[in-house]
């Protein structure tokens, strides 16, 4: 008899499990010391509050900060530091608030 509806057989007639994948070792990152994503918006006053006491108009002090973070919380404390000397190169801000600004971002850092 022919079998109809759900009891068909279906696919090849000798059927083999599924092979299994082999898997390549992964690395494991290491932490990096990273800004804290939930204290974004006190780390951001701080910051604002230090850089517009030095001169730096609100409208260029806005993309410095979220720039500044950005780099803080998505690659590393390392790298954030790196674009605010690069800043202080080019005279966006003045040489002495480099300390209060990385004493800052120290305060809200985390290991991820």
């Amino acid at each position: 008899l022919a079998r109809r509806g759900r009891h068909r057989r279906r696919g090849p007639k000798k059927a083999q499990p599924p092979q299994r994948k082999v898997k390549k070792p992964q690395k494991r990152n290491r932490p990096k010391r990273m800004l804290n994503e939930g204290r974004r918006t006190e780390l951001l006053f701080f910051l604002r509050e230090i850089v517009i006491e030095s001169g730096v108009s609100e409208k260029e002090a806005e993309p410095f900060l979220a720039s500044l973070t950005a780099k803080g919380s998505r690659e590393s404390v390392e790298s954030a530091t790196d674009f605010l000397d690069s800043r202080i190169e080019e005279g966006f801000i003045s040489e002495d608030l480099r300390a209060p600004i990385k004493s800052v971002m120290r305060r809200f850092t985390k290991m991820r």
